[in-house]
Protein backbone atom coordinates (compact mmCIF):
# COMPACT_ATOMS: atom_id res chain seq x y z
CA UNK A 1 0.00 0.00 0.00
CA UNK A 2 1.39 3.37 -1.02
CA UNK A 3 1.96 6.06 1.61
CA UNK A 4 -0.31 9.10 1.47
CA UNK A 5 0.62 11.50 -1.31
CA UNK A 6 0.37 12.29 -5.02
CA UNK A 7 2.06 9.97 -7.52
CA UNK A 8 2.87 10.16 -11.20
CA UNK A 9 1.74 7.36 -13.47
CA UNK A 10 5.39 6.49 -14.10
CA UNK A 11 6.17 6.13 -10.39
CA UNK A 12 3.20 3.78 -9.95
CA UNK A 13 4.24 1.88 -13.07
CA UNK A 14 7.75 1.42 -11.70
CA UNK A 15 6.39 0.36 -8.29
CA UNK A 16 4.14 -2.31 -9.83
CA UNK A 17 6.62 -3.45 -12.46
CA UNK A 18 4.14 -2.78 -15.27
CA UNK A 19 4.82 -1.03 -18.56
CA UNK A 20 3.68 2.58 -18.62
CA UNK A 21 0.85 2.06 -21.14
CA UNK A 22 -0.67 -0.80 -19.14
CA UNK A 23 -0.60 1.23 -15.92
CA UNK A 24 -2.20 4.18 -17.69
CA UNK A 25 -5.05 2.03 -19.05
CA UNK A 26 -5.69 0.48 -15.61
CA UNK A 27 -5.75 3.87 -13.89
CA UNK A 28 -8.11 5.30 -16.51
CA UNK A 29 -10.44 2.35 -15.94
CA UNK A 30 -10.24 2.89 -12.19
CA UNK A 31 -11.06 6.58 -12.68
CA UNK A 32 -14.14 5.61 -14.70
CA UNK A 33 -15.18 3.16 -11.96
CA UNK A 34 -14.78 5.82 -9.30
CA UNK A 35 -16.99 8.26 -11.18
CA UNK A 36 -19.69 5.59 -11.40
CA UNK A 37 -19.57 4.97 -7.65
CA UNK A 38 -19.29 8.59 -6.56
CA UNK A 39 -19.24 11.49 -9.00
CA UNK A 40 -17.43 13.60 -6.42
CA UNK A 41 -14.51 11.15 -6.15
CA UNK A 42 -11.50 12.07 -8.25
CA UNK A 43 -8.64 9.64 -8.84
CA UNK A 44 -6.48 12.16 -10.73
CA UNK A 45 -5.37 15.55 -9.46
CA UNK A 46 -5.50 18.60 -11.82
CA UNK A 47 -1.80 17.86 -12.49
CA UNK A 48 -2.77 14.36 -13.75
CA UNK A 49 -1.20 12.68 -10.76
CA UNK A 50 -2.83 9.93 -8.72
CA UNK A 51 -3.93 10.86 -5.21
CA UNK A 52 -3.50 8.24 -2.51
CA UNK A 53 -5.65 7.47 -0.63
CA UNK A 54 -8.63 8.15 -2.83
CA UNK A 55 -11.08 10.57 -1.22
CA UNK A 56 -14.78 9.81 -1.37
CA UNK A 57 -14.66 6.03 -1.79
CA UNK A 58 -13.71 3.49 0.87
CA UNK A 59 -11.64 0.49 -0.17
CA UNK A 60 -14.33 -2.06 0.73
CA UNK A 61 -16.90 -0.14 -1.31
CA UNK A 62 -14.69 -0.18 -4.39
CA UNK A 63 -13.86 -3.85 -3.83
CA UNK A 64 -17.58 -4.69 -3.63
CA UNK A 65 -18.17 -2.69 -6.82
CA UNK A 66 -15.52 -4.69 -8.69
CA UNK A 67 -16.87 -8.03 -7.44
CA UNK A 68 -20.41 -6.97 -8.35
CA UNK A 69 -19.33 -6.26 -11.92
CA UNK A 70 -17.45 -9.55 -12.18
CA UNK A 71 -18.59 -12.63 -14.09
CA UNK A 72 -19.02 -14.99 -11.08
CA UNK A 73 -21.32 -12.65 -9.17
CA UNK A 74 -23.37 -11.74 -12.23
CA UNK A 75 -23.73 -15.44 -13.03
CA UNK A 76 -25.08 -16.12 -9.54
CA UNK A 77 -27.73 -13.45 -9.98
CA UNK A 78 -28.52 -14.71 -13.46
CA UNK A 79 -29.02 -18.34 -12.42
CA UNK A 80 -31.36 -17.18 -9.65
CA UNK A 81 -33.50 -15.14 -12.03
CA UNK A 82 -33.16 -17.30 -15.16
CA UNK A 83 -32.36 -20.92 -14.16
CA UNK A 84 -33.78 -22.13 -17.47
CA UNK A 85 -30.98 -20.36 -19.40
CA UNK A 86 -27.44 -21.61 -19.92
CA UNK A 87 -23.99 -20.01 -20.06
CA UNK A 88 -24.23 -19.33 -23.80
CA UNK A 89 -27.35 -17.24 -23.25
CA UNK A 90 -25.68 -15.38 -20.38
CA UNK A 91 -22.60 -14.64 -22.49
CA UNK A 92 -24.74 -13.36 -25.35
CA UNK A 93 -26.69 -10.99 -23.09
CA UNK A 94 -23.58 -9.79 -21.21
CA UNK A 95 -21.27 -9.50 -24.25
CA UNK A 96 -18.56 -11.79 -22.93
CA UNK A 97 -16.94 -14.90 -24.44
CA UNK A 98 -17.81 -18.39 -23.24
CA UNK A 99 -14.13 -19.24 -22.80
CA UNK A 100 -13.60 -16.20 -20.56
CA UNK A 101 -16.69 -17.05 -18.48
CA UNK A 102 -15.63 -20.67 -18.04
CA UNK A 103 -12.24 -19.52 -16.79
CA UNK A 104 -13.69 -16.99 -14.33
CA UNK A 105 -16.25 -19.48 -13.00
CA UNK A 106 -13.77 -22.28 -12.26
CA UNK A 107 -12.86 -20.99 -8.74
CA UNK A 108 -16.57 -20.72 -7.93
CA UNK A 109 -17.13 -24.30 -9.04
CA UNK A 110 -14.26 -25.47 -6.84
CA UNK A 111 -15.58 -23.47 -3.88
CA UNK A 112 -19.12 -24.87 -4.03
CA UNK A 113 -17.77 -28.39 -4.36
CA UNK A 114 -16.57 -28.15 -0.75
CA UNK A 115 -20.22 -28.26 0.31
CA UNK A 116 -21.25 -31.11 -1.93
CA UNK A 117 -22.73 -28.71 -4.48
CA UNK A 118 -22.07 -29.37 -8.15
CA UNK A 119 -21.92 -26.12 -10.10
CA UNK A 120 -22.36 -26.87 -13.80
CA UNK A 121 -20.73 -23.93 -15.53
CA UNK A 122 -22.03 -24.60 -19.03
CA UNK A 123 -25.62 -25.02 -17.78
CA UNK A 124 -25.36 -22.39 -15.03
CA UNK A 125 -27.02 -24.71 -12.55
CA UNK A 126 -26.39 -25.98 -9.04
CA UNK A 127 -27.18 -29.47 -7.82
CA UNK A 128 -27.03 -30.79 -4.27
CA UNK A 129 -28.78 -30.20 -0.96
CA UNK A 130 -31.13 -27.29 -1.66
CA UNK A 131 -30.57 -25.95 1.86
CA UNK A 132 -26.83 -25.70 1.27
CA UNK A 133 -27.38 -24.14 -2.15
CA UNK A 134 -29.50 -21.38 -0.64
CA UNK A 135 -27.10 -20.76 2.23
CA UNK A 136 -24.18 -20.59 -0.22
CA UNK A 137 -26.06 -18.16 -2.46
CA UNK A 138 -26.97 -16.07 0.57
CA UNK A 139 -23.39 -15.94 1.88
CA UNK A 140 -21.91 -14.95 -1.48
CA UNK A 141 -24.55 -12.35 -2.33
CA UNK A 142 -24.54 -10.88 1.18
CA UNK A 143 -20.74 -10.56 1.14
CA UNK A 144 -21.01 -8.28 -1.90
CA UNK A 145 -24.34 -6.49 -1.51
CA UNK A 146 -24.90 -6.43 2.28
CA UNK A 147 -28.53 -7.06 1.43
CA UNK A 148 -28.91 -4.14 -0.98
CA UNK A 149 -28.86 -6.02 -4.26
CA UNK A 150 -31.02 -3.99 -6.73
CA UNK A 151 -32.13 -7.18 -8.48
CA UNK A 152 -34.12 -8.32 -5.43
CA UNK A 153 -37.21 -6.15 -5.24
CA UNK A 154 -39.96 -8.76 -5.01
CA UNK A 155 -40.88 -7.87 -1.43
CA UNK A 156 -39.87 -4.23 -1.19
CA UNK A 157 -43.41 -2.93 -1.72
CA UNK A 158 -44.36 -3.87 1.84
CA UNK A 159 -46.39 -7.04 1.43
CA UNK A 160 -43.91 -8.96 3.58
CA UNK A 161 -43.93 -6.43 6.41
CA UNK A 162 -46.70 -8.06 8.43
CA UNK A 163 -45.12 -11.50 8.25
CA UNK A 164 -41.69 -10.12 9.16
CA UNK A 165 -43.21 -8.29 12.12
CA UNK A 166 -44.51 -11.61 13.43
CA UNK A 167 -41.26 -13.33 12.57
CA UNK A 168 -39.24 -10.75 14.51
CA UNK A 169 -40.92 -11.81 17.74
CA UNK A 170 -39.14 -15.16 17.60
CA UNK A 171 -36.23 -14.33 15.30
CA UNK A 172 -34.29 -11.47 16.94
CA UNK A 173 -32.51 -10.71 13.66
CA UNK A 174 -35.63 -8.84 12.66
CA UNK A 175 -35.20 -6.34 15.48
CA UNK A 176 -32.35 -4.38 13.93
CA UNK A 177 -31.53 -2.86 10.55
CA UNK A 178 -28.87 -5.35 9.45
CA UNK A 179 -30.85 -8.35 10.68
CA UNK A 180 -33.94 -7.26 8.79
CA UNK A 181 -31.91 -6.93 5.60
CA UNK A 182 -30.52 -10.45 6.16
CA UNK A 183 -34.04 -11.84 6.51
CA UNK A 184 -35.22 -9.98 3.42
CA UNK A 185 -32.33 -11.28 1.33
CA UNK A 186 -32.81 -14.86 2.44
CA UNK A 187 -36.56 -14.68 1.78
CA UNK A 188 -35.86 -13.24 -1.68
CA UNK A 189 -33.52 -16.14 -2.49
CA UNK A 190 -36.07 -18.61 -1.09
CA UNK A 191 -38.82 -17.03 -3.18
CA UNK A 192 -36.80 -17.24 -6.41
CA UNK A 193 -35.71 -20.84 -5.83
CA UNK A 194 -39.27 -21.96 -5.03
CA UNK A 195 -40.64 -19.99 -7.97
CA UNK A 196 -38.48 -22.03 -10.31
CA UNK A 197 -39.28 -25.38 -8.71
CA UNK A 198 -36.40 -25.91 -6.27
CA UNK A 199 -37.60 -27.08 -2.83
CA UNK A 200 -35.98 -28.14 0.43
CA UNK A 201 -36.77 -31.46 2.10
CA UNK A 202 -37.84 -31.69 5.73
CA UNK A 203 -35.27 -32.94 8.21
CA UNK A 204 -36.28 -34.79 11.41
CA UNK A 205 -33.16 -33.44 13.11
CA UNK A 206 -34.93 -30.08 13.41
CA UNK A 207 -37.09 -31.64 16.15
CA UNK A 208 -34.20 -31.61 18.60
CA UNK A 209 -34.07 -27.81 18.48
CA UNK A 210 -37.69 -26.79 18.15
CA UNK A 211 -38.77 -27.17 21.77
CA UNK A 212 -41.70 -24.78 21.42
CA UNK A 213 -44.39 -24.11 18.89
CA UNK A 214 -43.63 -21.24 16.54
CA UNK A 215 -45.84 -18.19 16.83
CA UNK A 216 -45.68 -17.78 13.04
CA UNK A 217 -48.74 -19.48 11.51
CA UNK A 218 -47.91 -21.82 8.67
CA UNK A 219 -50.48 -20.20 6.43
CA UNK A 220 -48.77 -16.80 6.89
CA UNK A 221 -46.16 -17.97 4.37
CA UNK A 222 -48.64 -19.49 1.94
CA UNK A 223 -49.32 -16.26 0.07
CA UNK A 224 -45.60 -15.76 -0.55
CA UNK A 225 -44.70 -19.35 -1.41
CA UNK A 226 -47.55 -20.96 -3.41
CA UNK A 227 -46.57 -24.63 -3.08
CA UNK A 228 -48.19 -27.79 -1.80
CA UNK A 229 -48.84 -28.21 1.94
CA UNK A 230 -46.05 -30.77 2.32
CA UNK A 231 -43.55 -28.58 0.50
CA UNK A 232 -44.66 -25.52 2.46
CA UNK A 233 -44.19 -27.35 5.75
CA UNK A 234 -40.61 -28.29 4.83
CA UNK A 235 -39.89 -24.71 3.77
CA UNK A 236 -41.47 -23.43 6.98
CA UNK A 237 -39.31 -25.67 9.14
CA UNK A 238 -36.18 -24.70 7.25
CA UNK A 239 -36.94 -20.98 7.74
CA UNK A 240 -37.32 -21.70 11.46
CA UNK A 241 -34.02 -23.56 11.50
CA UNK A 242 -32.22 -20.65 9.84
CA UNK A 243 -32.53 -18.57 12.99
CA UNK A 244 -29.87 -20.89 14.44
CA UNK A 245 -27.56 -20.63 11.45
CA UNK A 246 -24.43 -18.68 12.55
CA UNK A 247 -26.49 -16.82 15.18
CA UNK A 248 -25.60 -13.46 16.66
CA UNK A 249 -27.16 -13.17 20.10
CA UNK A 250 -28.19 -9.60 20.82
CA UNK A 251 -29.11 -9.83 24.51
CA UNK A 252 -29.91 -12.02 27.50
CA UNK A 253 -33.57 -11.96 26.52
CA UNK A 254 -32.86 -13.58 23.17
CA UNK A 255 -35.61 -16.25 22.88
CA UNK A 256 -33.22 -18.67 21.17
CA UNK A 257 -30.93 -18.96 24.18
CA UNK A 258 -33.16 -21.21 26.35
CA UNK A 259 -33.75 -23.53 23.39
CA UNK A 260 -30.06 -23.75 22.55
CA UNK A 261 -29.12 -24.24 26.22
CA UNK A 262 -31.67 -27.04 26.59
CA UNK A 263 -30.50 -28.66 23.36
CA UNK A 264 -26.82 -28.54 24.38
CA UNK A 265 -27.63 -29.83 27.88
CA UNK A 266 -29.43 -32.82 26.38
CA UNK A 267 -26.53 -33.48 23.99
CA UNK A 268 -24.06 -33.48 26.89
Amino acid sequence: RLPEGDYTIKSISDELGYVYSTTQVLLNEMAADCSMINKEAMLFTPQKQVRCPLNGIAYDRYFAFLVHQGVPYQCLLYLLEHPQNDLQTFCHSHYVSIASCMRHLQPLAEYTQQFGITFNRSQLSMKGDERLIRITLFNLIWAVSKGSEPLFQHFQSGELTTTLATLSQEIPLGRDYVGTKEIHLFVEITYLRIKHGFYVEDDPRYDAIFSKESQLPLDALEQFFPVSKDQLYAEYRFLQFMQYYAPTYIGNDDPRLPMIQQYLAEKN
